[in-house]
């Protein structure tokens, strides 16, 4: 049975061609699954493609496993096709009806859509969900990805889900679309909303969100109405001293327990867990055992628990839902810094409060700082106007235009930007996206038209003058742009503009240390920071064997980091501590996606210059990323998927060192050498 607002969507799903909603609550994923189904009765029978994109991979693991289920007995076939995945293939895509992509995904898959044509030409529905994102730094290439598809020549139904946004219409007016808004009045579950503004004179987040801590109890007795409770912490020790602090207040006023049952602990591996446990409350991370974390769950799904603590991760992937959501401090952990949540996460975490089918009504906090206070109402009340965030990296979405052949010279480098939401938002609000000018001049009598092309003009500047594309002149006085090798490249791998320049401006790679090194100070990695614990741990590494090029001085830069933590990899040493966790480990496979790409950038330009040298160096240094191990390394067969270092070493003591001796070994000796069961021997030979 639909709810009011899926049945007034339903009406306008089948009567109209292109639609834009705005569900401020519940019932979504039905409104999307109605589009998908008109989609594939207006296609009689005929092959199609629709695509759904959404903001996180979870997200799209989470909508994968759902549809696999729902249409598979309709013959339809789901695939996800993320930065998760690594069957992004010509043929894989051919044979998937519904394709669930992330816009960094996508962007990078249509980059060589002009190699895809046959297959573009099928798709029929383009559908974003928490199309709000557009407000973000990510937006961009959502921004990107879907003016690239309007280009395409063929019509496609766009449909885009949102939270509640005051210029609903501009969006529509980009897509081309209806605009339907419903009210809160349409929500399933009535939610209330609260912020607080918590008075604090410390200097730390940190401090406050321990001083959070002590406000908890008070929260749950004043909103949760004796029902299940999710806090959101901005790190893995947070979500547990959450609990700590509960328990103590617990005992200061004689509170026996938040639960409704007496816990069985006996299969918590996790002490600490299972005392909590014990009294209603329990934490859930990543740092758990899978076994820990499902008990949780399910102790929380069965009401047995009444509180569970956890960080924002758990509100983008596994569904808990709650009465009250607590977000014990705006600011999250990312990158080794804390950072404000964006305003998906917000609305993610606000979203696991009064779902459907579980409450009836629902509430959220949010506890912050007084500065903060009135910035999250707005996010909360969704009266906040969305703006694009395009124009910040333009450049390298300009330059994968260029390669493509959609802009070839400021006439359509102008027809271009006119199908993107900066251009909407441009008309409305120029003042936002002028460019800085030499001398005075009035920026109120700049017209959107003069805007856009004072942007077209910097770019392609920018573009020419470091020789990432070339222009050619007509018999007509204008020119045409058209990329070079690097610029192709560029595009290619994804590089950042700055990344580009570095490596065009570096003369000499004359060692694989050279090639380190440059590939360490690339402006991929400017996100990162330094966790507590980090700097100590990596200058202690300075004198271990398995670093090959220590560094002359103490750890002081990113880059000293990366050039660092890719040794790490390479040597085999443990990136894992008692202080930090798995962090490290963690980050260090972000580090080589991005090295590889770099590397591979790298090894394309030093071909178009002929530098033999420097081509050798980047060749080897990227076979060692793929293998992650030195190409010296006693132990080669730990870089085949399933042995690893562990099991490298074992089978070197048995004296099977080789590729080839392992494929000469039968598959039962392997079995009995590593204490495996069959099939094992098969799978890795």
């Amino acid at each position: 049975m639909f709810n009011p607002m899926q049945s007034a969507f339903y009406f306008s799903l089948h009567n109209n061609d292109k639609y834009y909603i705005a569900p401020t609550g519940a019932g979504k994923t039905a409104v999307i699954e109605m589009a998908i189904l008109r989609a594939l009765m207006d296609s009689k029978g005929n092959n199609i493609k629709i695509i759904y994109m959404a903001p996180t991979k979870s997200l799209c693991s989470e909508r994968t496993k759902d549809w696999d289920k729902k249409f598979k007995s309709l013959d339809i076939s789901c695939k996800e096709f993320t930065g998760d995945t690594d069957y992004t293939t010509l043929d894989s895509i051919k044979t998937s009806d519904i394709i669930v992509t992330t816009p960094e995904k996508w962007d990078s898959m249509t980059r060589r859509w002009t190699d895809y044509k046959e297959i573009m030409k099928y798709i029929t529905l383009f559908v974003m969900d928490e199309v709000h994102i557009l407000n973000e730094k990510r937006g961009a290439v959502l921004e990107a990805c879907v003016s690239r598809m309007k280009t395409m020549e063929h019509t496609v139904r766009y449909v885009a889900v949102s939270a509640t946004v005051p210029n609903i219409q501009d969006i529509a007016d980009w897509l081309g679309a209806t605009a339907i808004s419903f009210s809160e009045d349409f929500r399933p579950v009535q939610l209330e909303r609260v912020v607080y503004g918590i008075p604090f004179y410390g200097d730390s987040m940190f401090s406050f969100e321990s001083k959070m801590d002590w406000k908890l109890l008070d929260m749950i007795n004043k909103h949760s109405k004796g029902r299940p409770v999710l806090i959101f912490c901005s790190t893995r020790k947070s979500a547990q001293s959450s609990c700590e602090v509960l328990l103590k207040l617990m005992n200061q006023k004689n509170i026996q327990s938040l639960g409704h049952e007496i816990v069985d602990t006996s299969k918590i591996k996790d002490k600490k867990l299972a005392d909590y446990l014990m009294k209603g409350v329990g934490f859930h991370h990543a740092g758990l055992e899978t076994s820990d974390r499902q008990l949780v769950e399910q102790l929380f799904i069965q009401r047995k628990i009444r509180i569970v603590s956890t960080t924002s991760t758990l509100a983008l992937g596994v569904n808990l839902p709650a009465h009250l959501v607590i977000i014990k401090s705006t600011k999250t952990y990312q990158n080794g810094a804390l950072v404000d949540y964006s305003d998906i996460e917000l609305l993610q975490m606000i979203g696991r409060a009064g779902r459907p089918g579980l409450e009836d009504s629902g509430c959220a906090v949010i506890l912050t700082t007084p500065d903060m206070e009135q910035r999250y109402k707005t996010i909360m009340c969704g009266s906040n106007s969305i703006e694009s965030c395009l124009h910040g990296n333009l450049v390298e979405h300009m330059m994968t235009e260029i390669c493509l052949g959609t802009v070839i010279d400021i006439e359509t480098c102008i027809k271009w930007l006119q199908s993107t939401f900066l251009y909407i938002r441009i008309k409305k609000n120029p003042s936002r996206y002028i460019i800085e000018q030499d001398g005075s001049f009035d920026s109120q009598s700049l017209t959107p038209s003069q805007v856009l092309k004072d942007i077209c003009k910097k770019n392609i500047k920018m573009l020419t003058e470091n020789d990432l594309v070339t222009t050619m002149d007509t018999n007509h006085g204008t020119f045409i742009l058209k990329p070079t090798a690097y610029g192709i490249a560029m595009d290619r791998y994804c590089i950042k503009l700055e990344t580009m320049i570095t490596i065009l401006k570096t003369e000499t790679c004359s060692s694989i240390k050279d090639v380190l090194n440059l590939v360490s100070r690339a402006k991929e990695f400017e996100a990162m920071r330094f966790t507590v614990g980090e700097k100590p741990f990596l200058n202690a590494l300075q004198n271990n064997v398995n670093i090959r090029f220590p560094i002359s001085c103490k750890v002081a830069t990113i880059a000293d980091k990366i050039f660092l933590v890719i040794q790490c990899v390479l040597g085999d040493i443990s990136l894992h501590t008692s202080t930090m966790g798995a962090s490290l480990a963690l980050a260090s496979f972000q580090i080589l996606l991005y090295a590889s790409r770099i590397a591979k950038c790298i090894i394309d330009c030093s071909v178009y210059d002929q530098d033999a040298i420097r081509l050798t160096y980047t060749l080897e240094l990227y076979r060692c990323i793929q293998a992650k191990m030195w190409t010296t390394s006693s132990y080669p067969l730990r870089q085949i998927e399933k042995i690893g270092p562990k099991y490298a070493k074992m089978l070197a003591k048995a004296g099977i060192k080789t590729l080839d001796q392992l494929r000469l070994t039968e598959a039962s000796r392997i079995e009995v050498i590593l204490h495996r069961n069959p099939p094992f021997g098969n799978q890795v030979k």
